[in-house]
């Protein structure tokens, strides 16, 4: 009965599975290591269904018997908390969310050290998750981190790290900070403009991620500021005089 379940949430037949899973949930006592996967798949449908509360009670129950059985760190655990934190963003819930986006960082770290990229991307998930709070400040702080353990990792042009560092400029646009939005989204071009690691249609999006960025700066509207700031860029870069702050 647990393959049809699984078949039924893999064909979307959302509520078909809910009642055949809460019809095998209720033989059961409690959650244990032969029907873990029958509770998991209940919270999927019930989510799916729209029914978030009783998604996120289900999933809660789920994390905490994976921590006490299996342990905090363990890959249960770990997928426990990816899925609860899903269902967290899409009832709503930012701030339980960030809570729990920090667990998952303290977990990445524990399990696979400060320079890891998982670690690098867990960080930059919970940089989101501020975002998510309005707190533009926290995410860029967390975001910096981020980028500078996943280039360590895998390479300043690495899609990881483009990706991450494309965030960053629009963390950085969020938080006021105009300018340093847009030298950081000069700073990913720079990156990969020799790389052979990106492709065309990520070369394209770089640009079109640039100008929405000047855009939205205001930097288009005046041109002639366009023009001061890559004056700027360019003097920095050659380690000239900055006419910019002249």
């Amino acid at each position: 009965m647990n393959e049809l379940a699984r078949t039924l949430v893999k064909i979307r037949r959302f509520a078909d599975a809910d009642r055949l899973l809460e019809e095998l949930i209720e033989l059961y006592r409690s959650i244990d290591y032969e029907n873990y996967a029958t509770y998991s798949l209940s919270a999927i449908a019930k989510a799916e269904l729209g029914r978030l509360d009783e998604a996120v009670t289900l999933q809660l129950r789920l994390l905490s018997w994976a921590v006490k059985v299996q342990g905090i760190d363990s890959d249960t655990a770990e997928g426990a908390r990816a899925n609860l934190s899903v269902t967290l963003k899409r009832l709503g819930e930012f701030d339980k969310r960030a809570k729990l986006g920090a667990e998952i960082v303290a977990a990445q770290f524990r399990k696979y050290g400060e320079a890891d990229l998982k670690s690098g991307l867990a960080l930059s998930s919970l940089a989101e998750m501020k975002a998510d709070l309005r707190d533009y400040g926290s995410a860029v702080d967390l975001q910096r981190r981020s980028i500078a353990i996943i280039e360590c990792s895998v390479g300043a042009d690495a899609p990881e790290a483009i990706g991450q560092g494309i965030n960053l400029a629009y963390f950085l646009l969020e938080n006021g900070e105009e300018r340093a939005a847009v030298e950081q989204i000069e700073a990913v071009r720079r990156n990969v403009k020799e790389s052979s690691r990106c492709t065309k249609r990520t070369r394209r999006q770089i640009e079109a991620t640039r100008d929405l960025i000047l855009r939205l700066s205001g930097y288009t509207t005046r041109r002639h500021r366009v023009s001061e700031w890559y004056s700027h860029l360019v003097a920095r870069d050659l380690g000239l005089s900055d006419p910019f702050h002249q």
